[in-house]
């Protein structure tokens, strides 16, 4: 496996995690920077090492330097990289995709794609 599959591979992964999409989304709608206090309401369980590894795929950048190896402290501003903008954009295209298939063909769950994406 090349180096660019890898790294697909591991943003599939992290895409997978409780949290990982709600972070993004997050990011991707505050219009601009948005604290770790306000990221560790997303449902994420352990969102420093979340950002930590969105971070490292280069997704994601923060305001304060140093070491990504602790909690940043709850000012601690982030934002998408032009890259992460762009995989948040699609995400949210597939979720709505998917919720109007859902909503269509599956009355019943509006309510779980209303929760988790909107």
């Amino acid at each position: 496996m090349n180096d660019r599959s890898q790294s697909h591979d591991r943003v599939l992964t992290l895409l997978c995690e409780r949290g990982a999409g709600e972070v993004l989304q997050t990011l991707r709608t505050s219009g601009g920077a948005t604290t770790f206090a306000q990221l560790v309401t997303c449902g994420s369980r352990h969102p420093g090492r979340l950002l930590r590894a969105l971070a490292a795929e280069g997704l994601v950048s923060r305001s304060v330097s140093g070491s990504w190896d602790s909690d940043p402290g709850l000012r601690a501003a982030f934002t998408l990289t032009d890259e992460g903008n762009e995989l948040a954009e699609r995400l949210g295209r597939l979720s709505g995709w998917a919720r109007q298939r859902t909503e269509r063909d599956h009355p019943h769950r509006r309510q779980y794609w209303l929760r988790r994406w909107v």
